[in-house]
């Protein structure tokens, strides 16, 4: 099987707050499948550069054992909202990286963008960077909130 190298996406869309809500639920989704199959009963680490990080067993992670509010059932959006966001199996394997001034998610890991990608470009759109290199022009996310 080929060497599926990291993605960075960005996308636009016409109304990107009306359907921000539900494009971010789909995200949660999306990531917590990927996170589930990959890591087993096992646990991943989820950092937050402002903020204490932690272990997260996604297997068990569900609105009866974790509920923050407006986030029923996943502690920490994989999507950057004004801090960097960082999801990483411990063995290094996979995970993401959520930049909050571009507004980007990074999946790496040949096993988790198997599993997501196509979700992922049905959420956030065309990919950003593929392996470090530009892949066209980028837009505005389609999770971003707009701007003053």
């Amino acid at each position: 099987m080929p060497k599926v190298p990291p993605d960075r996406r960005r996308a636009d869309s016409p109304h990107p707050e009306a359907d921000r809500p539900v494009r971010l639920d789909r995200l949660v989704e999306v990531m917590h499948a990927g996170f589930t199959a990959l890591a087993g009963a096992g646990s991943i680490l989820c950092l937050d550069w402002q903020h204490p990080s932690f272990r997260l067993w996604p297997s068990l992670v569900g609105p009866e054992n974790i509920d923050p509010p407006g986030q029923p059932g996943w502690p920490l959006s994989p999507f950057p909202d004004g801090d960097y966001y960082i999801y990483l199996a411990e063995d290094f394997r996979f995970g993401t990286f959520g930049h909050p001034w571009e507004l980007s998610l990074c999946v790496f890991g040949d096993d988790l963008l198997d599993l997501v990608e196509a979700d992922l470009h049905d959420v956030l759109g065309k990919v950003m960077r593929r392996d470090g290199r530009q892949m066209g022009a980028c837009a505005r996310s389609r999770l971003m909130r707009p701007r003053g």
